[in-house]
């Protein structure tokens, strides 16, 4: 503090010359010069407590890269026995499949621990599912990019080859078991019954993070929001149909404040 500093310079600065005056008068009072003699004396005391502090900071450094590699590499260690239990519980599991493979396990040595992180984010799905087929979801759009050499591999696996970009190809040439005019009549190819289809549309809004990092008010949140689109598909004649909420009345009165949720499924 400036105390210190200006006690320093006091005693190798203008208390040193000071010393040199009073000390060339053969009349000068004996009891000054053991006075003067005490400053100066008293100066390497405060110099190393000066210095000493940027050696000290030099170890820190090296303590603190020390920590992360032992932390980044017992990420690595836990993220590899997981894949272990997944991929031997289930071959087919992408997710860990990929993750045990040599290229995948160098690059994920060069990972900082927080993007470490965002991969065990975005395999947790698989590790802990070990029945999934695909098994790693992006939790970030960003992901695609940072994470490229785990999804890249794992698109190359679910479409079995093709480069980063997918060709999807509708036609039916070549395919076995065909009525002979092509068309996919259900009748034609013995399924006489009604049957009954769920399709799944997965998509998201900017507005919101993707599902992996959303809350329950963000979930909550987007299903209001997308209710807007529903009514417009609802209206239309050539379309219709209705919307079946399973979000709670309670968990959506916390959320949105309105006293039911108007699409609430009935048991």
């Amino acid at each position: 503090g400036p105390p210190l500093a200006k006690r320093t310079s006091t005693a190798m600065g203008g208390g040193a010359s000071k010393a040199k005056k009073q000390a060339s008068p053969a009349k000068a009072p004996a009891p000054a010069a053991p006075k003067e003699t005490k400053e100066v004396a008293e100066s390497p005391a405060v110099a190393p407590d000066v210095t000493s502090t940027p050696a000290a900071s030099e170890v820190v450094p090296e303590a603190s890269a020390a920590a992360a590699n032992a932390g980044t590499s017992s990420k690595i260690e836990e993220l590899t026995a997981q894949a272990k239990v997944a991929a031997e519980a289930n071959p087919d599991n992408l997710c860990a499949k990929t993750l045990l493979e040599a290229e995948v396990q160098s690059w994920m040595a060069t990972l900082p621990a927080a993007k470490l992180d965002e991969l065990a984010l975005c395999a947790k799905s698989g590790l802990d599912n070990h029945d999934s087929g695909l098994g790693c979801y992006a939790v970030d759009p960003t992901n695609y990019d940072d994470l490229a050499p785990f999804f890249d591999r794992v698109c190359e696996g679910y479409h079995h080859g093709g480069g980063k970009v997918h060709t999807t190809n509708w036609s039916l040439d070549g395919v076995e078991g065909l009525p002979e005019d092509g068309q996919l009549d259900l009748q034609k190819l013995g399924l006489g019954k009604e049957l009954s289809m769920r399709v799944r549309v997965g998509r998201n809004l900017t507005a919101f993070p993707l599902p992996g990092l959303m809350t329950k008010a963000d979930r909550v949140n987007f299903e209001k929001t997308m209710l807007k689109a529903f009514d417009v598909l609802k209206a239309n004649p050539a379309y219709g149909g209705n919307v079946y909420s399973m979000t709670p009345n309670d968990v959506w009165k916390e959320v949105t404040g309105d006293a039911e949720n108007p699409n609430l499924i009935s048991t």
